[in-house]
């Protein structure tokens, strides 16, 4: 068998348009939702297709000050759209460069109403695109010969599933971790409201838990690559795997 990851790179490729048309599904059943209700009572909590026009705050609520952290740097109020759907406003902290003229990350973000106070609108994208994720791409999976859309276009197959609850425990485990984060990000802050900060943006506890986090999902997407018979930690665990179709 081939020493090189299989296929990483096609399959990388591959996940990430499977998990835009996902997007684009949630969305799709979500906006209608956010339109009707405001931003006060729906918003997306996914950044990755954010427009933004921003301001810097001169000065912010305390609480709101509170929650977003003791890490340095400049607070923006953001009104922020997706895909033209309008967001809601959110305040934004970054982290700039020396000269302060480029921003070099974003270290949170959070919903305030137009005085700058937290809200706490639903985000049902953030649960909700890896939970479709699973359903979608399984039944692709059993209906269409192993390819999600993804795959198809990449040229690639799964050999090895013998029916429907395989290709369901496949995903399952897939895109588990995606689940497991997205309702520990709400769990965190929401209880980082009763204890007065987002667990994840204390200073010691917030740092050794994002390093665990990144180790973790290195550990559960890339290691297997590189490691055995190169397969993925779902292909080996359903007994399936990838090839070029």
């Amino acid at each position: 068998m081939s020493a090189e990851p299989r296929h990483l790179f096609r399959r990388f490729i591959a996940a990430s348009l499977d998990v835009f048309l996902v997007f684009l599904v949630v969305f799709t059943v979500t906006a209608p939702f956010v339109t009707a209700f405001g931003s006060g009572h729906f918003r997306f909590g996914s950044g990755a297709f954010d427009t933004k026009h921003c301001e810097p705050i001169a000065a912010i609520p305390a609480k709101t000050h509170d929650l977003l952290g003791g890490m340095p740097g400049q607070v923006n109020y953001c009104r922020v759209r997706v895909f033209g759907v309008d967001n809601g406003l959110w305040a934004i902290k970054v982290l700039r460069n020396s000269r302060g003229d480029t921003i070099l990350a974003e270290t949170r973000r959070m919903p305030v109403d137009d005085n700058g106070v937290q809200i706490w609108p639903g985000q049902p994208d953030v649960p909700l695109v890896p939970a479709v994720m699973v359903i979608l791409s399984a039944t692709a999976l059993a209906r269409a010969g192993g390819r999600t859309p993804g795959k198809a276009l990449n040229g690639l197959r799964v050999v090895g599933l013998t029916g429907p609850a395989d290709a369901l425990r496949r995903e399952g485990i897939r895109w588990m971790p995606g689940l497991v984060l997205s309702f520990l990000h709400g769990a965190a802050d929401h209880y980082g409201t009763i204890l007065g900060r987002p667990l994840f943006m204390t200073p010691v506890l917030g740092t050794y838990l994002n390093i665990g986090i990144i180790a973790f999902l290195v550990w559960y997407y890339l290691v297997p690559f590189f490691t055995g018979d190169r397969r993925a930690r779902w292909d080996r665990i359903v007994d399936t795997h990838v090839e070029r179709a």
